[in-house]
């Protein structure tokens, strides 16, 4: 748009005053005009689901005006409606579910996308009255993101879901299905979270009271866990609380008392990053006489065929048993650094850490000290069956016995 106005140079004889406050009004919504810039758009990126009534008032801005609540939806398809409508928005990134009220699932999540696919399910926090509470009654799964991956041959792998400040608990494994068929002879796996081939990262969350057959809390490709708490998971057969088929990374995060029948009580994984973490009273046990020996009561580290050593650091292993290696045990090369171990069990072999025949890489233990632990076989501390064992800078051994040999250390 465009404004004639002539110039006071131009305007002959006298001119009024009311002319003059015209001519500077003209000359001022003319430059408004030209000047504004146009208006954007705002591009939603997060949707809120809330408790009709209950829990709209929480913090989170948008808990106040969800765009999907309880009020026709029960509480598990108020949030698969969310996921949904999300899988069709490639703008929105996050899923805020409102907290004062626990969520009850009557049915599983499900996020059926590939790894180009990511989405985080966000809470307002994992303890105390405005925590959210995810609750699957020990009758459902959580959450299960079913496109296959690597893992069974498939060339797509599932998405990438990211869950920060809530609690997941009391979720049930099921089995997963790839174009109506039955995968892996119908194993249960990931009470809370089964993402066959995609990838589970975990920020200030707790994971309690889950249970599978195989990764109690969680099953997939790869996992990372920061600032996080898994309590009291379970697993009849591997991994009582993670199963990752591939690299996992956990940092600041605390595993206490979970158990699994067979190997690794706490977790199952192949490349391992540990640091400034805690694993506590975790246990590897053999519930019927037809299960193998259990092995790993807090770690187990299947890294045989790994070019570059898996490590932990600054870690605390107490009371955790099992009937080989009842904190760590690793097929690969392993550094262990800053890291502490007490009053861990084994029934057969490596209190602490056991390394059995036929592993492949070295083990390296530095400035780390080991207390109290015991072996019914030998190494009360650690037990490397094969390679190069080294100890070095202030590591020491006190108080460690086995019946047979090596009360401390032996390989």
């Amino acid at each position: 748009m465009r404004f004639a106005i002539p110039p006071f140079s131009h305007v002959r004889g006298p001119v009024a005053p009311g002319r003059v406050l015209a001519l500077a009004l003209s000359t001022s919504l003319a430059a408004s005009v030209l000047l504004a810039a146009p208006a954007v758009a705002t591009v939603q990126t997060t949707l809120y689901v809330a408790h009709a009534g209950s829990d709209e008032t929480a913090t989170a801005a948008g808990c106040s005006t969800p765009d999907f609540n309880t009020s026709v939806l029960s509480d598990g398809a108020a949030i698969q409606a969310a996921v949904d409508a999300a899988a069709g928005n490639a703008a929105i990134t996050t899923i805020h579910i409102c907290g004062d009220a626990q969520w009850n699932l009557a049915a599983t999540i499900h996020v059926d996308k590939d790894a180009s696919y990511a989405i985080t399910f966000a809470g307002d926090g994992k303890t105390g009255p405005s925590a959210t509470v995810i609750d699957g009654a020990d009758a459902v799964q959580l959450f299960q993101s079913t496109i296959c991956g690597t893992s069974c041959g498939a060339t797509n792998d599932s998405a990438h879901l990211t869950f920060s400040h809530l609690k997941l608990a009391n979720g049930l494994g099921a089995p997963y299905y790839i174009n109506g068929y039955l995968q892996h002879y119908g194993i249960t796996r990931g009470g809370a979270v089964g993402a066959d081939g995609g990838a589970v990262h975990l920020v200030d969350v707790e994971v309690a009271s889950c249970s599978a057959q195989w990764g109690g809390a969680i099953l997939a490709d790869a996992v990372t866990v920061t600032d996080s708490v898994l309590d009291g998971n379970t697993a009849s057969a591997a991994a009582g609380a993670i199963y990752d088929w591939g690299a996992i990374t956990i940092t600041n995060s605390t595993f206490t008392s979970n158990t699994s029948v067979a190997t690794a009580g706490a977790v199952l994984a192949r490349s391992t990053t540990i640091s400034g973490s805690a694993f506590l009273h975790n246990r590897a046990l053999v519930a019927l006489p037809d299960v193998p020996t259990p092995e790993a009561g807090a770690v187990y580290i299947d890294n045989y065929s790994a070019l570059t050593a898996s490590t932990i650091t600054d870690t605390e292993f107490t009371d955790n048993t099992a009937t080989y290696g009842g904190g760590v045990e690793s097929s690969g090369p392993l550094e262990v650094t800053g890291s502490t171990f007490d009053a861990n069990g084994a029934g057969g072999a490596g209190g602490a850490i056991f390394r059995y025949a036929g592993s492949a890489g070295s083990v390296t233990v530095t400035d780390s000290t080991f207390t109290t632990n015991h072996s019914d076989g030998s190494g009360g501390g650690v037990y490397v069956g094969d390679g190069l064992l080294t100890l070095a800078g202030t590591t020491s051994f006190t108080g460690n016995t086995a019946n047979i040999n090596g009360g401390a250390v032996w390989g």
